[in-house]
């Protein structure tokens, strides 16, 4: 009898556990059912490793087990846990990320700095306020040259909210 059986019968449906690095390196999908596949640190960037969100203690959610049915897994690190609502350690870190290049944009105006330190909730998160913050960002970012604001989009792309980085990436030259 395997891991699943022992643990949920063989009818049974249920949601394994992924294990992610504190830098969203994924680790496995099947921390439950196959234990072997876990590790303490990543062996891409050796942080320690998690199973449950860091404020609120909820699992990770990996693999969808079916009875039946044979998926392939396909990893995604989401950026916010889905019961608290608080961003995981890795999107933490690359907000910071952000927030720390804003300060070194040598070409853009400390005004221009603060506004688009004001703009990044709704870039990060998608609200009422999301498409402006983008519209404004992107006007703020055609102020500076090319070497200086083609990195930075392609960073702020990777954190942003689906909707806000979809319409960070269509933005015309």
């Amino acid at each position: 009898m395997d891991r699943y059986s022992e643990l949920y019968g063989e009818e049974a449906e249920w949601t394994d556990t992924q294990q992610v690095c504190l830098n969203g390196h994924v680790i496995t999908d099947y921390a439950v059912s196959q234990p072997a596949t876990t590790r303490k640190h990543c062996p891409d960037c050796g942080a320690e490793t998690i199973t449950a969100c860091t404020n609120c203690g909820s699992t990770l959610r990996g693999y969808r087990h079916i009875p039946g049915v044979i998926g392939l897994s396909a990893s995604f690190v989401g950026k916010l846990c889905p019961d608290c609502g608080k961003p995981y350690p890795w999107t933490e870190a690359e907000r910071a990320v952000v927030l720390e290049w804003i300060g070194s944009l040598p070409s853009l105006q400390e005004a221009s700095k603060e506004e688009m330190i004001r703009l990044l909730p709704a870039i990060f998160s998608d609200t009422p306020r999301t498409s402006f913050a983008c519209h404004r960002l992107l006007n703020i970012l055609r102020e500076l040259p090319e070497e200086e604001s083609a990195p930075f989009l392609t960073t702020l792309v990777d954190v942003a909210c689906v909707s806000a980085a979809t319409q960070l990436r269509q933005a015309p030259d």
